[in-house]
């Protein structure tokens, strides 16, 4: 698993929001709210889960990372209802941008703690 690309993916969200914003466009909530749909959640529930689960650092990044994918999804269905205001503020609350800063952290920690 790359975990640097998972990095780059999961900063790129924003982006997608406010294009999806932008363009008025609907964004699929349900699959954005599953934390094992994304490539890393993938790994996290699979792979990654058997060779690394017993490290407390792992367990951190597999419920920051559902964390961050609960509030995504939150900010998807706000532009599936047309709040595109509310989901624009949205993308800038305390509760997106924790949980963003949060699954970033755990990924960095989680690739320094399994590297090599």
């Amino acid at each position: 698993m790359d975990l640097e690309q998972a990095l780059v993916r999961h900063t790129e969200w924003k982006n997608r929001f406010r294009e999806a914003i932008f363009r008025q466009e609907s964004m699929d909530a349900d699959s954005i709210a599953r934390d094992d749909c994304c490539e890393l959640g993938k790994w996290l529930h699979g792979p990654g889960l058997s060779r690394f689960g017993n490290l407390s650092v792992f367990q951190t990044c597999l419920s920051r990372h559902a964390m961050f994918h609960l509030e995504a999804a939150r900010i998807a269905r706000m532009i599936n209802q047309k709040q595109f205001q509310q989901a624009e503020a949205a993308l800038e609350d305390s509760a997106y941008t924790v949980a963003s800063s949060a699954v970033v952290v755990a990924i960095t920690q989680l690739r320094q703690q399994t590297k090599g």
